[in-house]
């Protein structure tokens, strides 16, 4: 696979596992290994992370360590989500 587009598979696992975790202020405790596979390590998830805090889609401290990280997803990241899932936030889900 390509490098920047398993940056950016590694910078959405990332920012969906942080965002399906999050409580209501959007901030989340993660195992960041917890989504690591044969493609995508810890040292992938940390340049994910860079990617996502440039890209001004998250707002955390240190990079992601193999244990434990901490992590906010800011409006950008939701929208990011919601793009990709194709999520209308304005409209109701069908029963």
């Amino acid at each position: 696979m390509h490098k920047k587009l398993l940056i950016r598979t590694a910078a959405f696992r990332l920012l969906e596992e942080l965002y399906l975790c999050s409580d209501h202020n959007l901030k989340a405790n993660i195992n960041p290994s917890d989504i690591t596979d044969d493609k995508i390590n810890i040292k992938m998830l940390q340049k994910a992370a860079v990617y996502l805090k440039e890209k001004s889609f998250i707002t955390s401290g240190e990079a992601p360590c193999e244990y434990n990280w901490t992590a906010t997803i800011t409006a950008n990241g939701i929208d990011w989500l919601e793009d990709f899932y194709q999520i209308n936030p304005m409209k109701c889900p069908k029963d």
